[in-house]
């Protein structure tokens, strides 16, 4: 299988570095650091792995466009993006899987239901 993984937000730029913690952990930190795991056991099971993260951008029109760019200039079977997103308050917890036009995909599914089985709260396909 050819998986495409983006690490989340940029590093660098003037937009897309995405949230801080309020303990000072960055989001962009975190999701190369889980990405990076991430790449390495999709790797090691037998899959194609492209890395689809852009470092820097000037724009978060700018940093969304390179991801696509660089998604669509491969012949992926399946697209993983990683964030760390939370509500407003800090009050966010669980994980969530986004589709095209929000089908209930197998695979989604599959992939949900697994990290839910890691104790995150299940916040739909």
């Amino acid at each position: 299988m050819r998986i495409g993984v983006n690490c989340g937000h940029c590093i660098v730029g003037n937009a897309n570095t995405g949230a801080i913690g309020v303990n000072g952990i960055k989001e962009q930190d975190k999701t190369r650091e889980v990405g990076n795991l991430v790449m390495k056991h999709l790797k090691t099971i037998g899959h194609i792995v492209i890395d689809c993260t852009v470092n820097s951008a000037l724009s978060n029109t700018q940093a969304l466009r390179s991801i696509v760019d660089k998604a669509n200039a491969q012949q992926l079977d399946l697209f993983i993006s990683i964030h760390f997103n939370a509500i407003s308050g800090g009050t966010g917890h669980g994980t969530e899987v986004y589709t095209n036009n929000a089908i209930k995909l197998d695979s989604a599914v599959r992939i949900l239901n697994n990290i839910v089985k890691l104790g995150y709260t299940d916040r739909g396909i």
